[in-house]
């Protein structure tokens, strides 16, 4: 069985059997997009953006910040001229050369599978289908849908006007729908792959693959952002300025968001040695930070798998003498440190890891593509470029300030995903 939430713009939990009528009936509304000039679409996303202040219940989502400020107009334009050259490719054909004109039409229906790890993940996946003018399906956890669903009501309600013509959210909202069905639903998986035009997938290996391979059009696209993993790096010189203590404080909040469930939250920080500050008294520094912090933003409830690997982390440090730890009374936070030069298996949940090294350089052989994003505090700017140039060579897709770790931005995971989510067409005369 499949719940729909949301169906030719209305918002109502039912129970379906197939996708056949939802299929159906996003293809009899591409109209109310395809015609929407793009800054009219992107006013109207700015001003969803901006209902995240004055809306108080969208405002207590976990990430609405992020999103908040992705979604205003100078960044949504900059996104698309990154991803598409020229904005203006959306909407009409566009001189190129002599008699030769070049188009950025929509792939058509677009079905997103949607991971659980970040609440706000649809609503991001979304926005670029559309900006696209694609009609998208979105199939999103169940527990996602207390995120969603309130984000989508308030973009339902929104109104503009553009060069003098009136434009409305709710025309957005009527070419999407929103489901659910269990993982294992081979049946609704393979109706949703074959009638896609484009597969935006999000999750770990396991779903990554269950989809990927699912029987689909021959010129679907697949779109995947599969597992990954981050990290964060101080340079010698980082570590013996005065910038140092604000640094960790904005190291320390990549690490509370979302409570490291992101792809580019850190799960380890290396620390280069330096003749100011030991692995130790760094871990002193950043526990006066996680104290600071944690008062401003405390720690929601968490499952008891997580607190089992938690308090079996602690356990293990606490009883080994080569290793040490520096900890809240309570599962607030955890600082775990070690010798060893190697990426650790994430804890989670305002868990992390602390290493010293002789050199950042040292990190290196530790990369692969897994890598998603590197937070970097590294004082010299050729410093910063021939490490950066190194790792994201061998893998890395972000070297990334601290404090803005999990700020999504294009490229992501190594791609421009809306020049994936267009047909470039062109005219010769």
């Amino acid at each position: 069985m499949i719940t729909s939430y949301l169906h030719n713009g209305i918002f109502q939990a039912k129970k379906v059997r197939d996708l056949n009528s939802i299929i159906s009936d996003i293809h009899k509304n591409k109209g109310l997009i395809v015609n929407v000039p793009i800054l009219a679409l992107i006013e109207i996303f700015d001003k969803l953006g901006k209902s995240f202040i004055t809306n108080e219940k969208l405002r207590s989502i976990e990430g609405s910040n992020f999103l908040a400020l992705w979604l205003k107009r100078k960044n949504l334009i900059d996104m698309i001229s990154l991803n598409l050259n020229n904005i203006r490719y959306i909407d009409e054909f566009v001189e190129i050369k002599e008699n030769q004109y070049i188009k950025a039409q929509p792939r058509g229906l677009v079905a997103h599978w949607i991971a659980g790890n970040v609440p706000t993940l649809g609503i991001f996946s979304l926005v670029q289908s559309i900006l696209c003018k694609n009609l998208n399906i979105l199939r999103i956890p169940e527990k996602s849908v207390d995120t969603v669903i309130p984000i989508l009501k308030e973009l339902n309600n929104i109104k503009i006007e553009h060069d003098n013509k009136k434009y409305n959210g709710s025309d957005i909202v009527k070419s999407l729908s929103v489901i659910y069905y269990p993982r294992d639903n081979t049946k609704a998986n393979e109706m949703l792959s074959k009638n896609a035009d484009a597969k935006l997938i999000w999750g770990g290996k396991e779903a990554i693959e269950l989809i990927k391979n699912l029987p689909a059009k021959e010129h679907c696209e697949d779109i995947i952002f599969g597992p990954k993993y981050s990290f964060g790096v101080f340079d010698r010189e980082f570590l013996e300025s005065e910038d140092l203590a604000k640094e960790l404080s904005r190291a320390v909040m990549d690490i509370i968001v979302f409570d490291q469930s992101a792809c580019s939250s850190p799960q380890v920080l290396f620390f280069e040695k330096n003749d100011k500050y030991d692995i130790r008294q760094i871990a002193e520094l950043l526990k006066k930070e996680f104290n600071a912090i944690t008062k401003r933003y405390p720690k929601n409830n968490q499952d008891y798998n997580t607190a089992a690997r938690i308090i079996n982390a602690r356990g293990e440090y606490l009883l080994d003498e080569n290793k040490d730890i520096a900890l809240a009374k309570a599962l607030d936070w955890t600082i775990l440190v070690n010798k060893d030069v190697c990426l650790e298996e994430p804890v989670q949940s305002r868990t992390i890891f602390i290493k010293e090294v002789g050199s950042i350089n040292d990190i290196i052989s530790l990369i692969t593509k897994r890598i998603q994003t590197v937070g970097i505090a590294i004082k010299s700017l050729e410093k910063t470029k021939v490490f950066c140039s190194r790792i994201t060579y061998r893998g890395v897709a972000r070297c990334i300030k601290f404090g803005s770790m999990n700020n999504y931005e294009s490229p992501w995971d190594g791609m421009l995903a809306l020049s994936r989510l267009v047909r470039f067409v062109k005219i010769k005369r």
